[in-house]
């Protein structure tokens, strides 16, 4: 039996993070058990978890509290892989813990509950979140400048080797590059012909270039970017701008982004948003297993959160182009 809850330390990037503690705040409400964070900076998130969240309903706890407590813990592993065992501990009258920690930065959800109802109690949970008041303030400024309803969202998550290497080594899905190449994009976006329906293209990206790659192939189109300056995952400023562009991007009518990137896979949640995922010619047309749920590839469309009357509203007859 586990007596007092659950306890997470979220690793990875932002976005994987948000993923870990959402999966796991579902997770909680199903076994009626409360949720702990323990929340440890890294060198691929350096940042506190204060300078990042403001008064939400989530209980934090420190690491050290959680080596004095009893508690089980089955190693760095999927949670999918150990989620009967997490659901069978918390009944079980033959063994008793205080916690049971999980870590990693993974979606994952409990057998029994249905695709809808996870989605949906995902997209609550982003919504029900409270940011700094430096982010807030941030975001409202830039929302003032451009009407975010009429702007397509445009993320390219360049590869940067001192992060991505061994992930590249391990899974070629994480090779962003080589899956999305940013012809693939430039395809996409040339394609949007109901031009009346929306205003601007935000351009987001770890690397400042891209903006000016997609203004310099595109001149048919209107680019905007926001004004950030910092890349640096090590770096608190760096990743209080990064939650910034993460929630600007969540605001607006759809993305079209990176294949397997988690930043802009949960930004689409927030808003349930659509997000588009441009594909190599080499893994178009597999069957793909995609890191969070709610992915598909109907009628050579690969995206996520799919809506095709947004897709009709922005592409118009360009929809007929895509492949």
């Amino acid at each position: 039996m586990i007596t007092k809850g659950i306890i997470i330390i979220p690793t990875q990037g932002f976005a994987n993070r948000l993923r870990m503690i959402a999966s796991s705040y579902i997770l909680s409400k199903f076994i009626e058990i409360p949720l702990y964070v323990c929340w440890i900076s890294s060198r691929e998130c350096n940042v506190e978890y204060d300078d990042i969240f403001h008064d939400d309903d989530l209980n934090i706890i420190d690491f050290n509290e959680c080596q004095k407590s009893n508690y089980l813990y089955l190693g760095r592993q999927h949670t999918q892989n150990i989620i009967n065992n997490i659901i069978d501990t918390r009944y079980s009258k033959e063994m008793t813990y205080d916690y049971f920690i999980l870590e990693g930065g993974h979606e994952f959800k409990p057998p029994a509950l249905s695709l809808q109802s996870f989605v949906y109690q995902k997209h609550m949970f982003y919504n029900s979140l409270q940011f700094s008041s430096i982010i807030r303030d941030k975001v409202c400024s830039f929302s003032a400048l451009y009407d975010l309803n009429r702007t397509i969202g445009i993320h390219y998550r360049d590869i940067i080797n001192k992060y991505d290497n061994n992930d590249i080594e391990n899974s070629d899905l994480i090779n962003f590059t080589k899956n999305s190449p940013i012809e693939k994009f430039e395809s996409i976006i040339t394609n949007l012909k109901n031009i009346s329906n929306y205003d601007n293209l935000l351009v987001v990206s770890n690397n400042p270039e891209i903006y000016h790659k997609f203004k310099n192939n595109i001149k048919s189109k209107s680019f905007i970017k926001t004004n950030t300056e910092l890349y640096d995952r090590n770096n608190k400023n760096a990743i209080i701008e990064c939650v910034t562009d993460f929630l600007i991007l969540s605001k607006t009518r759809m993305i079209i982004g990176t294949f397997y990137s988690s930043f802009s896979d949960e930004a689409s949640f927030v808003n349930f948003i659509p997000k588009i995922t441009p594909l190599s010619d080499s893994i178009g047309n597999t069957q793909l297993d995609y890191h969070c749920l709610n992915y598909t590839n109907k009628n050579k469309l690969p995206c996520l959160n799919r809506n095709d009357k947004t897709f009709f509203h922005l592409f118009g007859e360009g929809i007929c182009n895509l492949n």
